[in-house]
């Protein structure tokens, strides 16, 4: 019967530290507690990994709202790791297709963002700060702090970095939280013009 239990609670956990890799890391020996009230919390396990990660990315999100977790960097590479996740699931080639298809009219009607990116804003230097964990070592404090905003593009293969200044980051960011733009002002049509905003197409 352990043998067994073992086994189950190795298979439930693969997935969340394989996929929020660096938010594990962050949590060190906090884990085990953060992962066993996440199952204690939610009702019948997903054997889906994505909806199991995002309900997990969920969870932590909480806790780090709560002030029951205060790791000064995990907010935002929580963010970070499940914006990866969440472009990572996407069927890449449909959406090429339709936003080649909604970019051939008239940009009259409402934006929104691209499909294949995702915007997080980042309160320590993210470069710095993502290289540490790619190294498998906890971020010391003195990481440079501030407002960051890194873009992940997916229209290619792999997922691409792309740093946005603090003016056109906060713009992005509001019509990702909005989910969509009906004002075409001049950080906009900015944005629209490099592909990162589109025009609103269904699925």
């Amino acid at each position: 019967m352990s043998v067994s239990c073992s086994i189950y609670r190795s298979n439930r956990i693969t997935p969340l530290y394989t996929l929020l890799h660096f938010s594990c890391l962050l949590l060190a020996d906090g884990l085990k507690t953060e992962v066993d009230r996440y199952w204690a919390s939610s009702d019948t396990p997903d054997l889906q990994f994505k909806p199991e990660v995002e309900r997990f990315g969920r969870f932590l999100k909480s806790r780090i709202v709560t002030g029951a977790i205060t790791n000064p960097f995990l907010d935002e590479v929580l963010d970070y790791e499940l914006a990866v996740n969440a472009l990572q699931f996407i069927s890449r080639q449909k959406i090429l297709a339709q936003i080649q298809s909604a970019t051939s009219r008239p940009e009259s009607g409402p934006l929104q963002l691209n499909p294949l990116i995702r915007v997080v804003r980042f309160r320590h230097e993210p470069f710095a700060l993502l290289k540490y964990l790619e190294e498998e070592q906890l971020p010391p404090g003195e990481v440079p702090g501030g407002e960051f905003f890194i873009v992940l593009d997916a229209a290619e293969e792999q997922i691409e970095l792309k740093q946005l200044d603090t003016r056109l980051g906060g713009v992005l960011l509001r019509i990702q939280e909005d989910g969509a733009c009906h004002q075409h002002f001049p950080e906009v049509m900015e944005l629209a013009r490099v592909g990162l905003v589109v025009p609103v197409f269904s699925d």
